[in-house]
């Protein structure tokens, strides 16, 4: 079936006639394919469902569809592959100078979301994402269990759990 280059490339050229979920089902396909054993890639699905991700959102709400098929491809990148620099890049350079710095700053912003995550377990953490976690460093991605995440004492995410554990004690 392809690399979906065609359909990349198109998303960003705001053409790309697709389902609006087409980003769901290559999402599923390379789930599915990568988990029973069978070979493909990373990066070019993550291109794929970020730029069609970006362009259904884009025609849902009617804005420009070329543009927000580059902030999901930035974005998605970003996020998955736990690589802001390289994605706010990417952005600059796939839309006019003026644009680039949204799209940057949509790879900023998925990169900080997603957590401490990435879809290459062997990637090595740097730093903390969060001012409220205490995060195991230099430790693969795929080596750090949510027991290994230690809240920081008197951050925001500190006090968010201790209200949240508040509202769910039993009031007599």
């Amino acid at each position: 079936m392809g690399l979906g280059t065609d359909v990349i490339e198109s998303a960003l050229a705001g053409t790309a006639q697709l389902m609006a979920l087409a980003f769901a089902v290559k999402i599923l396909a390379t789930a599915v394919t990568l988990e029973t054993g069978g070979s493909g890639g990373i990066v070019t699905p993550l291109f794929f469902i970020g730029a069609t991700s970006g362009l259904a959102l884009a025609r849902m709400v009617g804005l420009p569809a070329g543009m927000f098929a580059a902030f999901g491809f930035v974005a998605v990148m970003a996020a998955a592959a736990n690589t802001p620099i390289a994605a706010a890049v990417m952005g600059m350079e796939l839309l006019p100078t003026q644009l680039g710095v949204y799209a940057a700053l949509c790879a900023g912003t998925a990169f900080l979301m997603v957590g401490h995550r990435s879809v290459y377990a062997s990637q090595k953490l740097g730093f903390s994402k969060s001012a409220g976690l205490e995060v195991p460093l230099g430790v693969p991605v795929g080596e750090v269990a949510p027991t290994g995440l230690k809240i920081r004492k008197g951050s925001l995410t500190d006090r968010v759990h201790r209200l949240a554990r508040r509202a769910r004690t039993p009031r007599d």
